[in-house]
């Protein structure tokens, strides 16, 4: 049976640009309470599966956990829907709510349209709100350890600093790092200086994040420095970009073809799908050509890397601004 509602919050706000963060926060709530997960997106309105699973119940009904991601992007109109709708939670439902901006300064980057409202008022005056900034150089050390304890790793202070100083700043990739060097650490289960080379370079920028600014007119001297101080003068960089780029312009060129099925794991292809129909398919063909030619540039010789980034740049600076 599931704990009743007396025994857990009514709702949960998570505050955290982290996904992976939040689903470990999640399951650490969950446990094995027996609850059905259920996974919305907030970059598009609510389908009506939410609001029946949000509302309706029977006697037979199984526990839910209703999570919405990035609710941060929902309109004010959903807000006041919520805002009304979590009076009356069903014991048997669990909604989280995640809000997954960016933090400024270590502020929680509560949007002005959820701030107001009794739903958020009332979560932070009964503290049904969790906090975290995800990974920055300030909390990565914290996590490395927590995850060495995890897997049952030692490593001295020094070690566990490097590996850690090493790391992507973001959990799922950090992860998936420290799955390898637990490996690496063989059955003694010590963590060893050497092993911090054994972690890959992590220049590259978040590539649905850059596209999607760029498909919203986010062409920002911001954006485009990322991309240039990232990949600037070396051509296995370059390649990296363009072989991220090919893959985020198949996975679009999927989900517009109705192969949304074909994209794994499936919670990409509800997450990127706004984006996918924002672009269309003529511009999504548009970028997987520029691509190919960008790296047949490079390859023939004709471009240096850096000339071969400026063009690229220039393209999709171009095929974003067509409407």
């Amino acid at each position: 049976m599931p704990p009743a509602k007396t025994d857990r919050p009514g709702y949960l706000f998570l505050v955290c640009p982290d996904g992976h963060l939040l689903a470990r926060h999640v399951e650490s709530l969950l446990g094995g309470a027996g609850f059905e997960r259920k996974v919305y997106w907030g970059d598009e309105d609510l389908p009506p599966a939410f609001w029946q699973d949000l509302t309706v119940t029977s006697l037979f009904s199984t526990a839910k956990a209703l999570v919405i991601r990035r609710a941060h992007n929902l309109k004010a109109a959903v807000w006041d829907k919520l805002d009304d709708a979590m009076k009356g939670v069903p014991r048997e439902v669990w909604p989280f709510l995640c809000l997954e901006g960016k933090w400024e300064r270590g502020k929680e980057p509560v949007p002005a349209v959820v701030a107001k409202r009794n739903l958020w008022l009332h979560a932070k005056k009964k503290g049904w709100v969790w906090s975290d900034e995800g990974l920055t150089p300030r909390t990565v050390e914290g996590f490395v350890r927590a995850r060495l304890a995890e897997a049952g790793l030692s490593g001295d202070p020094a070690t566990v600093r490097r590996v850690a100083s090493a790391l992507p700043l973001d959990a799922t990739a950090a992860s998936l790092e420290l799955d390898k060097l637990e490996l690496a650490a063989g059955p003694d289960k010590i963590l060893r200086p050497e092993h911090a080379e054994l972690i890959a370079t992590h220049g590259e920028m978040e590539f649905y994040d850059f596209l999607d600014q760029l498909a919203q007119g986010g062409t920002s001297p911001a954006v485009w420095k990322r991309v240039l101080d990232d990949h600037s003068g070396s051509d296995s960089m370059l390649f990296l970009l363009l072989a991220s780029l090919a893959r985020e312009a198949r996975i679009l060129w999927m989900l517009t073809s109705g192969e949304d099925n074909q994209v794994k794991p499936p919670f990409l292809a509800k997450r990127k799908a706004p984006l996918a129909r924002r672009l269309g398919r003529e511009r999504i063909a548009r970028l997987i050509d520029l691509v190919m030619d960008t790296e047949l540039a490079v390859k023939s010789g004709n471009r240096r890397p850096r000339q071969a980034l400026d063009f690229l740049v220039a393209g999709l600076s171009d095929l974003f601004a067509a409407r």
